[in-house]
């Protein structure tokens, strides 16, 4: 088995090594690295059940959170959690506000070019939610002339805004996706587009309130998003992630929070 800890270990030799020969500038970026002191330093928007939450106590929980834990353990890091509203975690990230991001974050070309991802971890796909009762939209096409919900900065808000254009509706766009389907119930708009996961949770949570339909309008995978400069932090997450799904830990993570 891939020893993350080693990893890691020939990873700080190899960044002293260098660090010799940096510039002031340069010694500044490598000493902003977390990792290196035990900690990595994560970025999350709690805002989209069941991947990330809050619970009553005020904590967070949910797939990635405990994925991350995870990940954490098999590298020897703790994890600090920092929250970021999910329209500005990628610029968050390159700002260094975090060393990596965890949350629900689609691998896409466009994100491709502004941060580095890692292995996909979970393969998603966009729906379209509406109220159990309305026979009005059974598939994409029937959004024409509606109120379409999205949250912002998403894929769900990305492909709603392509077959908005194509097909003739409104757009409006969340921070918090439970405020998309508390409006959609108080007839403030028509559908909600949104991840399957996300959907299935409203619709478990809320049995007899809502219901998918058509069919799925994309197929998508999320990773773990760290800075481009910094794929020693990717090389690590991978081996990570390759371990929890080896010993069995990802499918006890899965089963906790999909398989109930």
């Amino acid at each position: 088995m891939f020893d993350v800890k080693k990893l890691i270990l020939l990873g700080l030799v190899v960044s002293l090594v260098a660090f010799s020969g940096c510039t002031e500038d340069q010694a500044s970026a490598e000493s902003s690295m977390t990792m290196k002191e035990g900690i990595l330093v994560v970025g999350t928007d709690p805002t989209f059940p069941p991947f990330e939450e809050k619970n009553a106590d005020g904590e967070l929980v949910g797939f990635d959170i405990d994925l991350m834990k995870a990940l954490g353990e098999k590298m020897g890091l703790e994890i600090q959690f920092v929250e970021q509203p999910f329209d500005g975690i990628i610029p968050a990230l390159k700002a260094e506000k975090f060393d990596c991001i965890i949350s629900a974050v689609t691998i896409t070309d466009d994100r491709a070019k502004e941060v580095a991802f890692t292995n996909s971890y979970f393969d998603a796909a966009q729906v379209i939610a509406v109220l159990v009762d309305d026979e009005s939209v059974q598939s994409v096409d029937d959004l024409a002339g509606k109120v379409v919900a999205a949250q912002l900065g998403t894929t769900g808000e990305y492909e709603a805004q392509h077959y908005a254009e194509e097909l003739g509706f409104e757009i409006k766009s969340y921070e918090v996706m439970a405020d998309a389907f508390i409006d959609m119930e108080n007839g403030r708009v028509d559908a909600v587009v949104t991840d399957d996961g996300v959907a299935q949770r409203f619709l478990d949570t809320k049995p007899g309130f809502y219901k998918v339909v058509g069919e799925p309008m994309t197929a998508e995978s999320y990773g773990l998003a760290a800075n481009l400069d910094n794929q020693e932090l990717i090389d690590a997450l991978n081996a990570a992630l390759s371990e929890v799904k080896e010993d069995g830990t990802y499918d006890e993570i899965y089963a906790e929070w999909f398989d109930n």
